[in-house]
């Protein structure tokens, strides 16, 4: 019997939506994509997110543990010229989640943090032509990756029920660089990289068996 009051063990799926910061970050690696070896600039935009998740939770006493996967698409889509004539392009289509969580229950609430790794598919590129990304004079960096990161977050879960649950949650996103990128002509010059992060306020509803 559990000692909160409320019984968390079992498995769950639930949706949420959310809102928040992302970013996408072009670093220049010696090629005079951004004016400059070493230089990076980090497009960043209010975007929104929703999603989808599975879990399973174990119960000692107060203490509840276990994992959980989701998967969410996101709005973010940016773009801004730089140095009168380039323009970099930044967006972030979906993310993956696997995350273990361990948390607290008092009674019918539960808080919790959770940790694990994040994958993000990102587009990115820059352009020496400060109206499009399309191909110009070679003069172009394009990227569509899939980037893998870390996942940290903290939230609280509600029980109105023996099966209905509601979250609220903070969730950050920091993804490593993607494989170096040289122009589209084929060079061999490795000369610029991308990565994400993101940080966003999520809401949801669990149904749990």
């Amino acid at each position: 019997m559990s000692v909160s009051g409320s019984d968390w063990s079992g498995a769950y799926v639930g949706g949420f939506l959310g809102a928040g910061i992302f970013a996408g970050t072009a670093q220049d690696l010696g090629g005079d994509a951004l004016d400059g070896e070493g230089i990076a600039i980090r497009l960043h935009d209010p975007a929104a997110e929703f999603g989808i998740r599975a879990g399973y939770n174990l119960q000692r006493g107060n203490f509840v543990y276990g994992g959980e996967i989701d998967l969410s698409g996101t709005t973010f889509d940016v773009d801004a010229q730089y140095d009168d004539d380039y323009r970099q392009e930044a967006s972030t289509a979906a993310m993956l989640g696997i995350t273990g969580r361990a948390g607290l229950a008092m009674g019918d609430t539960l808080a919790f943090v959770r940790g694990g790794i994040g994958f993000a598919k990102i587009g990115g590129c820059i352009s020496d032509d400060e109206d499009s990304c399309e191909f110009d004079d070679d003069e172009i960096l394009d990227v569509s990756e899939t980037v893998t990161g870390v996942i940290l977050g903290a939230g609280i879960e509600h029980q109105f029920s023996d099966t209905l649950s509601m979250t609220v949650e903070v969730m950050q996103f920091e993804s490593g660089y993607t494989d170096l990128i040289s122009y589209d002509s084929g060079s061999d010059d490795d000369v610029a990289r991308f990565s994400a992060d993101s940080k966003s306020l999520r809401l949801g509803v669990n149904y749990s068996f």
